[in-house]
């Protein structure tokens, strides 16, 4: 069964962010748009659901600012 957006946790949805993101730069570099437009569009709908959920839920995306990945930091 899958979850909505809507029912996932605070972690999942940032764990979702930061793949997609990590995805996303991975085929950017290898120059694969039909990898990385879809995770753009997982990152936008995770990104939405956070400002949908409120202020404390859109703080949580400044812990990613100190993410490895230059992907995750960028987004």
């Amino acid at each position: 069964m899958t979850s909505t957006i809507e029912s996932k946790s605070l972690h999942e949805l940032l764990d979702a962010y930061r793949f997609a993101a990590r995805s996303h730069r991975a085929s950017s570099l290898q120059g694969n748009y039909e990898i990385g437009n879809p995770e753009a569009d997982v990152i936008a709908n995770v990104y939405r659901e956070l400002r949908r959920r409120g202020r404390d839920a859109q703080r949580a995306l400044i812990d990613l600012l100190g993410d490895q990945d230059p992907g995750v930091r960028a987004w």
